[in-house]
């Protein structure tokens, strides 16, 4: 039996009815998902980390939690090294996608002064009482947060306590004498991730 002319194009104009709407719906799903993977950079210092994620503190002040997984790779220049390796202070740069409101980690960069080949100054050293650094103030965030520059460029973030005490001037001091620009000798250890202050003593600026 013949099909008219009439006949095969109202079955294609059936097929192409039903294939357009099929079409329409898998259009947005593609678009999320291609947005989801989309791989954006975000620079700065570490703050804190824990067993699947880090907080960063950028260069403007905030504080960015991102979540690692088991394909996050981290590296220090070309080398590939472990999760351990990242540390608080230690200034990196993610490459990072987003999965609803989390940010996921897909490479982590140590950077600045933690790459291989580069030699700079030590101006930290460990006592008995703790880990003794010295600079100057760049901010203070807080009532409990103070970053600190050191002579061969790296920035240091220290945290205060109750216990933490203070020295300026040959005189006991308190927090509000921590103020930009100011010099510091900071002797601190390490808890829960964060460099803790034990003592903190003004350094007369040289002349």
């Amino acid at each position: 039996m013949k099909v008219s002319l009439w006949s095969r194009l109202a079955l294609v104009l059936l097929c192409a009815g039903v294939a357009l709407p099929v079409l329409a719906r898998q259009t947005p799903r593609e678009e999320r998902r291609e947005a989801r993977q989309a791989v954006k950079e975000l620079r700065g210092k570490v703050l804190r980390t824990s067993d699947d994620r880090f907080v960063v503190s950028t260069p403007d002040g905030k504080e960015v939690t991102l979540y690692t997984g088991p394909k996050t790779r981290y590296l220090r220049g070309d080398t590939v090294i472990k999760y351990s390796e990242v540390r608080t202070g230690v200034p990196i740069t993610i490459g990072y996608s987003t999965e609803g409101d989390r940010y996921i980690a897909n490479t982590v960069t140590l950077a600045g002064d933690d790459v291989p080949g580069k030699t700079t100054t030590t101006t930290t050293t460990t006592t008995t009482d703790g880990t003794v650094v010295e600079g100057t103030v760049v901010r203070v965030v807080g009532q409990d947060q103070v970053i600190m520059r050191t002579a061969d460029g790296k920035e240091v973030i220290v945290y205060v306590n109750p216990q933490t005490t203070y020295t300026f001037n040959n005189a006991a001091g308190g927090f509000t004498d921590i103020r930009t620009g100011v010099p510091l000798k900071v002797t601190y250890n390490v808890r829960d991730q964060r460099n803790v202050a034990r003592s903190i003593i003004g350094v007369p600026r040289r002349r």
